[in-house]
């Protein structure tokens, strides 16, 4: 058909409408168009996109999937389907090693003398938030940190602005996020509050 599909929990995500415009780009160098369709995160709708979209397009690239892997391999027997920032077995998967790589920033907040760190969490639907408070929680215990996990939370600028006060009122000096919506909520409730970030 020449179409792709890039499914997307939501647009207001810069990692998410920059990829699908990356992907729009790339695809329009080959004579190929992609069609974006928006799950809200949610595995039904997802789980509907796959199913309608089957026939329109010649695969998938779905980013932040919720389905289950049984679902997402049922899918990719019918379509070809690639999974974004999630590993499923038995599919194309891509994702950024932030729990590998948030080891570097343990060490570093330890190093600076911080021993009470906040995680302010993303949904429980979230592949990447599981596996980093996983890599949090291991870390945590071998350099002495003491993490308090706030949320989860919907991945929103007024999610981090409303966990902001609970923040600091946990006596936390340092604080790591879900991602860069809640960062700038949290980050602008900070400077409201008066606190230096």
């Amino acid at each position: 058909s020449g179409f792709f599909a890039m499914l997307v929990p939501d647009l207001d995500n810069p990692f998410y409408s920059t990829t699908a415009t990356a992907a729009q780009d790339l695809a329009a160098e080959s004579g190929r168009r992609v069609i974006i369709a928006v799950t809200g995160g949610d595995p039904t709708r997802e789980a509907e996109a796959l199913h309608e979209l089957e026939g329109q397009v010649d695969g998938f690239a779905v980013q932040s999937p919720v389905s289950s892997a049984a679902d997402l391999k049922e899918a990719h027997e019918r379509k070809p389907v690639v999974a974004i920032n999630r590993r499923v077995p038995g599919l194309t998967s891509f994702t950024v090693d932030t729990p590998g790589g948030l080891g570097a920033v343990y060490d570093r907040l330890v190093e600076l003398g911080h021993r009470e760190v906040a995680y302010l969490a993303g949904p429980p639907s979230s592949w990447m938030d599981r596996h980093r408070r996983a890599e949090l929680v291991e870390h945590a215990a071998r350099s002495g940190l003491r993490v308090r996990v706030h949320g989860p939370v919907r991945p929103a600028f007024a999610e981090g602005v409303a966990a902001a006060r609970g923040i600091i009122d946990s006596g936390c000096t340092a604080v790591l996020v879900y991602n860069r919506l809640l960062l700038l909520g949290v980050m602008f409730e900070f400077g409201r509050l008066g606190v230096r970030v």
